[in-house]
């Protein structure tokens, strides 16, 4: 899907933020919410920061909108063509026109999924141009036997004027659009609540049919790409792996991830380079060697913990916080530990040397030559 807009999210009782493009997926939304670290009741900041197309929404989009509608909308868009597109910027127009008051999502849906409730005349911008087609084309019966002096002489101007507001039609930047039938509602039959998928990797085949992962059902030989993943770091790393089979045996080793583990994971694939599924599931046999805070969202969060930790916290803890340089302390702290923040917290290794740096093996094999 092309993406149509960017939005930046955040928590507003912390420094934890997201951008994200949309639209997105179901597990891409539930990102979100891993990367933000909402308390209870608490809802994020947002707005958009860049449109990709339809900037003139910019003028009726607020951050009151909801967000899985706003999800919702952009999906739609996306899938609109050329003559689509220039009809749905007219239906919106024509609802700017009537001046009845603001313009909801939910509205916008209906108005998007109406693109072909109407007539488009692509580069016919001026009440001229529409009347010079209306007279042209056979729609004004009364003047087809007008001498070619007169027919010549008309103003084009007024007729196109006459005929587009009597029809209700408008222009954009694209052509005239006139709506022809009623709008579809849509909105109404549309669930928006965001629940989590019943699949790990969702893949398509080469002829459109979508596949849920894992699956004990026979897999084709390949698949043509990657649709969403429940680790949305890897969507680009599944899609160049050629063996289904393999999609699919890690598939169901992203099912039996528990608890924290799917967090540590997602900021280990953010520091470290993964370019292959072998190598992502070298990561994931690793874990257990990583540990992640996901109370720190800054240098600043870290450097007070690490306050809070030492003192013991209370008024002793305030009172040093505040004669501290927290953010270079922080950062002494990170290069201390060969640390990092993550999106997803204070992400470091058990035995605090580099994430890249090579584990020590602990296999049996490996134990028994040491012990030799």
């Amino acid at each position: 899907m092309d993406k149509m807009m960017l939005v930046y999210l955040g928590n507003p009782n912390s420094e934890a933020y997201v951008n994200l493009a949309l639209p997105a997926t179901a597990w891409e939304l539930l990102d979100v919410q891993d990367r933000l670290r909402l308390e209870d009741g608490v809802k994020p900041y947002w707005e958009i920061s860049e449109y990709f197309g339809f900037e003139s929404l910019a003028s009726i989009l607020t951050e009151d909108c909801d967000l899985n509608e706003l999800n919702a909308l952009t999906e739609t868009l996306s899938k609109l063509n050329k003559g689509q597109r220039m009809a749905f910027e007219g239906l919106v127009q024509m609802d700017v026109d009537k001046k009845d008051g603001v313009i909801t999502v939910p509205r916008l849906i209906d108005l998007a999924a109406s693109a072909d409730c109407c007539h488009i005349l692509p580069e016919v911008i001026t009440d001229e141009e529409l009347g010079r087609f209306y007279a042209d084309n056979g729609f004004l019966p009364e003047l087809e036997h007008l001498p070619d002096n007169l027919y010549n002489a008309l103003d084009y101007g007024k007729i196109g004027h006459e005929q587009r507001t009597a029809e209700g039609g408008v222009f954009t930047d694209g052509g005239y659009v006139v709506q022809h039938s009623d709008l579809a509602e849509v909105h109404q039959n549309m669930d928006f609540t965001l629940e989590t998928p019943d699949y790990q990797i969702l893949m398509e085949t080469a002829d459109g049919q979508k596949i849920k992962l894992p699956t004990e059902e026979p897999l084709p030989e390949s698949f043509s790409r990657c649709l969403d993943c429940r680790i949305p770091a890897l969507s680009a790393v599944i899609e160049r792996e050629p063996d289904a089979d393999h999609i699919n045996f890690f598939a169901q080793q992203l099912s039996e991830i528990k608890g924290s583990m799917p967090f540590t994971f997602k900021a280990m694939l953010e520091n470290m380079p993964c370019e292959t599924l072998e190598q992502a599931e070298q990561y994931l046999d690793q874990i257990d060697h990583f540990m992640l805070d996901r109370k720190v969202a800054s240098v600043r969060d870290l450097a007070l913990s690490e306050i809070n930790f030492m003192v013991g916290g209370g008024e002793e803890a305030e009172l040093l916080a505040k004669y501290t340089d927290l953010y270079a302390y922080g950062n002494a702290i990170l290069q201390r530990d060969n640390a990092v923040i993550s999106g997803y917290g204070h992400l470091v290794r058990d035995d605090y040397q580099p994430l890249m740096s090579p584990l020590e093996s602990t296999s049996t094999e490996e134990m028994e030559i040491k012990m030799q």
